[in-house]
């Protein structure tokens, strides 16, 4: 009787080490595939806004922007050209509602129309 309990004991324990084996195998496969999928579709979404961008003259934008030299400089508007572009943030010059506050929009005194948010 000795000899069958430790043989039914063995295969117990074989038993549990294979159904562990592969309990984690199938989860690492599955955590793997997961991230495989994940990866794929994030490389997919990245193909379409780069292809997004330059169907939609991106480039000739980014382009326009670098050329510009002094960019930084130009577009740096003080608050009282702000106020006077928006007529002092007029409920007519809404564009719409933003993440962060209302958007106005506003004509420079080069006649530039830009957009402006408010918060």
């Amino acid at each position: 009787m000795q000899c069958i309990k430790v043989k039914i004991q063995r295969g117990l324990l074989l038993g549990i080490v294979m159904g562990l084996s592969a309990g984690i195998a199938i989860l690492l496969l599955t955590l793997s595939a997961i991230f495989l999928v994940c990866k794929w579709r994030r490389d997919i979404q990245k193909r379409l806004r780069k292809k997004h961008f330059q169907d939609n003259q991106g480039l000739l934008l980014e382009q326009l922007i670098s050329s510009y030299e002094n960019a930084k400089d130009v577009t740096k508007i003080s608050l009282e050209e702000i106020e006077k572009s928006t007529n002092n943030f007029d409920p007519t010059c809404i564009l719409g509602r933003g993440g962060h506050g209302m958007v106005y929009k506003g004509i420079l005194s080069d006649q530039r129309v830009v957009a402006i948010k408010n918060q």
